[in-house]
């Protein structure tokens, strides 16, 4: 099994991420409102883009024409709002995935994997 299924780097800000807003799920839109502060928002917001766009990848054709980002959620809350290790959730069903999450000011890495005890970072 390949540990690593896809690793990006990419530098902020990214402008298509801020105007992705839209593509945030429900439950994105209120960790964004509740819990991101002003300074890590474009990191935020550019993982969860960047996420979306490398599961997009992954599906075969006619997937990718049904795919919406805005029912996949990336979450790094718990139900009380501490800080958690990253989730992706489809719908309400959670993938067998794990997605690492590691920024700067100046970037932010994503990489999904399906072994559990991988973490990435910058």
């Amino acid at each position: 099994m390949q540990p690593v299924l896809d690793l990006r780097y990419f530098q902020l800000p990214l402008p298509e991420a801020t105007r992705s807003l839209h593509e945030l799920s429900a439950y994105e839109q209120a960790e964004l409102e509740n819990s991101v502060s002003a300074r890590h928002r474009a990191g935020w917001l550019s993982a969860r883009w960047m996420i979306k766009r490398l599961l997009r990848e992954r599906l075969d054709d006619r997937a990718k024409r049904r795919f919406d980002p805005s029912l996949i959620s990336v979450l790094s809350r718990d139900v009380g709002g501490q800080p958690t290790r990253p989730k992706i959730i489809d719908v309400d069903r959670p993938l067998n995935l794990q997605v690492s999450i590691s920024h700067t000011r100046r970037g932010v890495l994503v990489g999904l994997s399906r072994r559990h005890d991988l973490m990435l970072g910058v």
